[in-house]
């Protein structure tokens, strides 16, 4: 439980459906400077950094770093096409679970529920990083998902912010 907790990766998902990903996900141990990813590569899979940090270049100029907790591929898993920055394994080194699109697709096919789950977290994470960028500040709620009301997702928008009809 500590674990969604702490990270962007399936947020809302249950001890049970951590059980059900790990039996998909590939555990991967990288270096440092390990290539992650590959600008340009085809995306085929999204993976979450359970341990250490990741450095991401654009045209060999380092932009930033992933933590622990967070995920990488998530834009790919989203709109598909090419990755679009290098990403090398930071300082001492790694974890990353990864979840192959070819093992997304039987998750489709046998467990629907979990499916669901992950393709809201993933759109919530590409969505979240959108408008940071554009500037806006949100918090997810995450209670109108328990249960059998998954998938709700509502933005906490300041009163004087929302929109009204004429």
């Amino acid at each position: 439980q500590g674990f969604t907790e702490s990270n962007e990766f399936c947020d809302d998902c249950s001890h049970v459906d951590l059980v059900e990903l790990i039996c998909v996900m590939d555990i991967l141990h990288f270096n440092p400077k390990a290539p992650i990813v590959k600008l340009g590569e085809t995306s085929t899979w999204v993976g979450v950094l359970l341990k250490g940090t990741v450095d991401v270049y654009v045209k060999g100029t380092k932009v930033g770093k992933i933590p622990t907790g967070a995920m990488i591929g998530d834009t790919g898993t989203i709109e598909g096409g090419k990755r679009s920055a290098d990403c090398e394994g930071s300082e001492g080194g790694g974890i990353i679970a990864l979840l192959r699109f070819d093992k997304m697709d039987r998750l489709h096919a046998h467990q629907p529920r979990l499916a669901y789950k992950l393709a809201m977290s993933f759109g919530g994470v590409v969505v979240r990083k959108l408008r940071q960028a554009m500037g806006k500040v949100f918090k997810k709620d995450n209670s109108a998902r328990a249960g059998e009301n998954i998938g709700r997702r509502r933005l906490m928008i300041p009163p004087e912010s929302r929109l009204t009809h004429k």
